[in-house]
């Protein structure tokens, strides 16, 4: 993902620091995982591990898109985390209510489509959220892209 400090500066500093504190363990971030696919709409994960917390003030933040455009990588509840989603589609009305800190690249795009075709969990209400089978778990790790 490329961070995007012009939308989200406390958040992006919040997640180098979680990163930063991960370092020393090749990233390894213990409870760290995506549990929420939603085809047409997002996926979504957390970020946990002893000693990260990432949470930061919703407000005050610079104003957010009005079109959340794919990719675009927020916190989930109009929180400012630890629970994050990627946007999927482009779409209009979340208004300002996600806090959008980063952009999914292309080859991550391409991954998070294949979750979306991971098995899903029995729903036992109809409106209830999405759930794979098995929550992916990932690292966090730093790397400067080239220019």
């Amino acid at each position: 993902m490329t961070l995007l400090p012009e939308l989200a500066p406390n958040s992006v500093a919040e997640l180098l620091r979680a990163a930063a504190w991960l370092a020393p363990y090749n990233g390894y971030c213990q409870n760290c995982r995506i549990y929420r696919p939603e085809k047409n709409f997002l996926v979504q994960g957390m970020i946990e591990a002893p000693g990260v917390y990432v949470a930061v003030p919703r407000h005050p933040s610079p104003p957010q898109r009005m079109v959340m455009e794919k990719g675009l990588i927020c916190w989930a509840g109009g929180s400012g985390g630890p629970h994050w989603f990627v946007n999927m589609v482009d779409q209009r009305g979340f208004k300002d209510d996600h806090l959008c800190f980063a952009k999914a690249t292309n080859e991550s795009m391409a991954v998070f489509d294949k979750i979306l075709e991971l098995p899903l969990k029995n729903k036992t209400k109809p409106n209830d959220m999405n759930g794979l089978v098995e929550s992916l778990y990932y690292n966090m790790t730093l790397k400067k892209l080239q220019q």
